[in-house]
């Protein structure tokens, strides 16, 4: 199965640290989109990983989702319906997955990005195969 979504890119005209403080702002939508398709595997596939692609970096991530599970297995069973914050111990972990990687520390910014979609992934959609691909 395969979905996908797409997502305006935004401009703030006005007001962009005015609303923390309760104050509107001036906001629109541009021209310029980010696409976003999630497959996921079928049994006969035989694809237990959790892939990463993003196409305008040239750039793929992956890992097997016992590996993945084995990191965060301090999480239990997710449920999407109720938040979790992320533990010190679920980020070494999540940490130690994307040092498998070998990100170079001058691109900290997607380490970060990676990070943060590994932690979002396992809270959402728990230990299932996907691919996820962004442009």
């Amino acid at each position: 199965m395969e979905v996908k979504a797409r997502a305006p890119g935004k401009i703030i005209l006005f007001g962009e640290h005015t609303v923390v403080h309760g104050s509107t702002a001036v906001a629109a939508s541009i021209n310029l989109y980010t696409y976003v398709t999630l497959r996921f595997p079928i049994p006969a596939d035989n694809d237990d990983t959790l892939k990463l692609q993003l196409k305008d970096l040239a750039l793929e991530f992956s890992w097997p989702i016992a590996r993945v599970k084995e990191a965060l297995s301090e999480l239990g069973i997710p449920n999407p319906a109720i938040p979790t914050s992320c533990s010190i111990e679920a980020m070494k972990s999540i940490a130690a997955l994307v040092e498998e990687q070998n990100i170079p520390e001058a691109k900290i910014f997607l380490a970060s990005g990676v990070s943060a979609f590994l932690w979002l992934y396992a809270s959402i959609q728990g230990y299932k195969s996907i691919v996820f691909y962004c442009a």
